[in-house]
Formats: C-alpha cells, structure tokens, sequence
C-alpha cells in the first residue's frame, strides 16, 4: 500500500507514508474499531472523536507515525483514567534485589501496548486515509490519545501476568512477582 504524502512528496522518499501505512496495518491486525457501513448503525449515546496522525524521527532515522484519538473530545469517568507507574526510584531497588540475589533481569517492550486493551468509552470516528478511508470506525481499543487508554493497559498487563501466575507485589501493585 502506497501513500504520498505532501511531505514525502517534497522530499522525493516515501518515508512518512511508509510509517503512516505500518501505524494502520498494526491498527488493523489489533482490531482497534468496528466497521460500520452507514451512520444510522452508530448505537446510541457514541460521540463522534477525531483521530490524528502524530508523526516523529527515531534516533536511527526511523519514522514513526502514530494513530491518536482526541481524546480531549471525551468526558470519562475521571476514576477511570488513571494508571500506576514504577518510578526510578523502585526499578533501581529492582536492579540491587536482582543483582543481589543473582537473578536474571528481562525487559521487553510491547509493541501498540495501549492496543492490548479494550475502551470503555462510546466513541466513533472517521480517517480520511488508506484502507479505512470514509469508513465510520466504532473504537473499540484503548487507542493512543483517549483519557482511559493508560488504565485499559494497565488492566490487561495485569490480567495476562495473573494468568501466567504472577502476583502484584504487596509493596507496590505495580511490581509483579
């Protein structure tokens, strides 16, 4: 799938359009919306967001182009919105524990981790780009942008390592053992 780009255009590459096209097969492959053919098929109460493309350079000259919700369109529930975060402060006790009791340490990164989450906001929206271009897309996915995205994630990290038999530390919830 290929896009020009006004930027691109003018820098004779295809680069901004190659990252746009990445962001929207991830989209797709986490099933981040509901397809709808016609807008009387948009269930009651769903509010109509916009979604933008966030573009920035990777310290390799990748690009990264980014799908974001407005999220400043919503009114969740502010109780809803909110996510625990393991400050340096911790990792760094993490590190000594580990080092200390000589084992190992693993890090990964989860690639569209937001995307792993459900909404529970009732919103619906419309890009004018690609395959999904005029579709009516119900959000169905803590997509970038949207207030609850965090939360979502956290919820479903938190689910998958419960399954795997961790627990969250009594220290701090945000610690898993």
């Amino acid at each position: 799938m290929k896009h020009a780009l006004a930027l691109d255009i003018k820098n004779g590459n295809n680069k901004w359009g190659e990252a746009t096209d990445k962001e929207v097969n991830e989209i797709l492959e986490h099933e981040t919306f509901i397809i709808i053919n016609d807008q009387k098929d948009i269930p009651l109460g769903y509010r109509l967001i916009p979604l933008q493309f966030v573009f920035g350079n990777k310290f390799d000259g990748r690009r990264k182009g980014r799908l974001v919700a407005c999220g400043n369109f919503t009114n969740p529930d502010t109780a809803d919105i909110y996510s625990g975060v393991v400050g340096i402060e911790k990792a760094r006790l993490l590190f000594i524990i580990a080092d200390l009791n000589g084992l190992v340490i693993i890090a990964a990164d989860v690639c569209n981790a937001y995307l792993n989450g459900f909404t529970n906001e009732k919103i619906y929206s419309q890009i004018d780009y690609g395959q999904l271009k005029g579709k009516l897309l119900i959000i169905s996915k803590a997509l970038y942008g949207l207030k609850t995205s965090a939360a979502r994630w956290s919820d479903a990290i938190s689910d998958t390592l419960c399954e795997l038999g961790f627990t969250p530390s009594y220290a701090d919830t945000d610690i898993w053992i």
